[in-house]
């Protein structure tokens, strides 16, 4: 699964707790806003860029939103999706599990042995998706909850320097 989020150390800053949930509770509805936005978008690259064959893998590509909101994991449920993100080593698969495969694709049921002996001597190649999708759009979320802190800031009467990272 692909998981954001995003840290922030204030520096230079003396303050009771009552502030910090202050600055929390002004940030936290548009790092929210943030938060969702990047998430439909990283969404909608890893489907786009999914390896389709019946297209399950892609409509399985879901978002969990976690921290009331403000993070979030986009990811599948598919036992499958982290072979197709990362590829494996040589294995020797079953060759029942790729018989329909055959058949649908190679339209020749006994190409799976063939296939299956493929995979043993030189793996699957990594055909990434999700780690792209958030690799685009990691940038703009950065921004857009850099903008949100900052925003906090100025209306929280908090004097001090904040470095997001």
């Amino acid at each position: 699964m692909a998981r954001f989020g995003i840290r922030v150390r204030v520096e230079g800053i003396k303050v009771s707790k009552v502030n910090i949930a202050k600055l929390k509770k002004l940030a936290h509805r548009g790092i929210v806003e943030c938060t969702a936005k990047s998430a439909i978008k990283v969404q909608n690259a890893a489907r786009q860029s999914s390896a389709v064959d019946t297209g399950r893998l892609r409509s399985s590509i879901r978002i969990n939103f976690t921290d009331n909101g403000a993070g979030a994991d986009v990811g599948s449920d598919v036992e499958y999706a982290s072979f197709i993100e990362h590829g494996t080593m040589p294995h020797f698969p079953p060759v029942d599990a790729l018989r329909k495969w055959a058949r649908r694709v190679l339209r020749d049921e006994g190409a799976a042995f063939l296939v299956a002996r493929a995979i043993s001597r030189r793996g699957t190649k990594p055909r990434p998706f999700l780690q792209p999708a958030w690799d685009g759009e990691r940038r703009n979320y950065v921004q857009c909850v850099k903008r949100e802190i900052r925003t906090a800031l100025r209306k929280s009467d908090l004097k001090t320097r904040i470095r997001i990272f």
